[in-house]
């Protein structure tokens, strides 16, 4: 049985960020400017925390392996939560820009509790179900 993969440490950062400063937190984008400075999404913030360039224009991640080598916020976000390969999934229920912040919390609570991989699938998929049902 495969372990499960997330990054429970990183993915609760992310949450507490959100939630102790709400203006650096806008789900429906990767990354913006606001007057009170820049917002990013749960991807987006993922990949600033770990000390990521993001570029606001392109909505990609410099990589630090030179200016012509770009990854996408998504991927690299996906990537420093554990969250690749099979758990691709969870990460793209986790970015999507329709969560709210209950949904988040919720969402992060039920990845860092699975133990296996395939309890953080079924978390994942028992949520996007939920949200199909609304």
């Amino acid at each position: 049985m495969t372990s499960n993969p997330f990054n429970a440490e990183l993915g609760l950062r992310v949450l507490a960020t959100i939630e102790t400063d709400r203006t650096r937190w806008d789900q429906t984008r990767w990354v913006t400017r606001n007057e009170c400075g820049t917002a990013y999404c749960f991807a987006g913030l993922t990949c600033e925390l770990t000390g990521h360039d993001l570029s606001q224009a392109t909505g990609a991640v410099l990589s630090g392996l030179g200016t012509d080598h770009v990854e996408s916020i998504p991927a690299t976000a996906g990537r420093e939560l554990g969250l690749t390969g099979r758990a691709e999934y969870a990460a793209t229920v986790l970015f999507q820009g329709s969560n709210t912040l209950d949904e988040l919390r919720d969402i992060v609570t039920g990845y860092a509790e699975a133990a296996t991989m395939a309890e953080l699938i079924t978390v994942a998929e028992d949520y996007d179900i939920e949200r199909d049902d609304e």
